[in-house]
């Protein structure tokens, strides 16, 4: 479980999101637009980016926090510790109770062995992506949070890092701005980052039947604040875009 009370990410003081309160339990998706500060959140609850407020995982507040697996992300900034892939995943595997069998189990799933012998700077954006992916899931944490994790791969990859997904057994977090990935991830709570807001959750399968409405709509699920205007998601045949027609959060700004 993450909780956040009266949070304010922080960088070069400088505050970046915030002031938030929210509470990611089981199953999560964030939404949200590319700026909207995901991924300084994901940072913050890592221990890389300062914060104001509080922010808990499992109990512990984050900056009490030292070398636990509690946490695993996919953020280059934790895994650029050492030249080769493998090299990276031995070292977690000597501090952080890493799995290396299941490390490589992973990389064959993705028909990428190969790249656990290629330096971390020599690989492409979505090979970076699987090897992130492989050496988080393999530290299996109490919670694993995957930020953008369908960038840069192709149907087969995107098609096992979603089963991989869908199998964990631990908390997950699953950070993105693709909203058709709802559609694989019924039982999932989703919460919307825009206009600086947390905003939700909606329960992912009523979402994916659901259309986005300019103002207010009578029987809305919910409601978002967008650029300063209010939008109803309604399920079923009320007139209006679908949630999941529109394809990346980004687009469901038009409405």
């Amino acid at each position: 479980m993450i909780e956040a009370t009266k949070l304010i990410v922080r960088s070069f003081k400088k505050n970046i999101v915030g002031p938030l309160d929210f509470t990611f339990q089981n199953k999560t998706i964030i939404l949200g637009s590319n700026g909207s500060g995901k991924t300084s959140i994901v940072k913050a609850i890592c221990g890389l980016y300062p914060y104001a407020g509080s922010l808990k995982v499992n109990g512990h507040e984050v900056s009490n926090i030292r070398a636990s697996g509690l946490v695993a992300a996919n953020l280059p900034e934790i895994y650029t510790i050492a030249a080769r892939v493998k090299d990276v995943a031995e070292i977690f595997s000597e501090i952080g109770g890493l799995d290396l069998a299941a490390f490589m189990d992973f990389l064959d799933d993705m028909n990428l062995k190969n790249i656990a012998e290629k330096p971390f700077g020599s690989l492409s954006t979505g090979e970076m992506k699987i090897a992130m992916a492989a050496i988080s899931f393999s530290r299996k944490p109490s919670v694993l949070i995957m930020d953008e994790p369908f960038e840069n791969l192709d149907g087969r990859r995107r098609a096992i890092m979603i089963d991989r997904m869908l199998d964990y057994e631990g908390d997950v977090v699953i950070v993105t701005h693709e909203i058709e990935v709802l559609k694989h991830f019924g039982g999932y709570s989703v919460h919307f980052l825009m206009d600086g807001m947390m905003q939700g959750p909606v329960e992912s399968s009523a979402l994916s039947r659901s259309k986005i409405v300019r103002g207010e709509a009578s029987g809305s699920i919910a409601t978002l604040i967008m650029g300063g205007e209010r939008y109803s998601i309604v399920e079923g045949g009320e007139p209006g875009e679908g949630i999941l027609s529109a394809g990346t959060v980004d687009r469901i700004y038009g409405a």
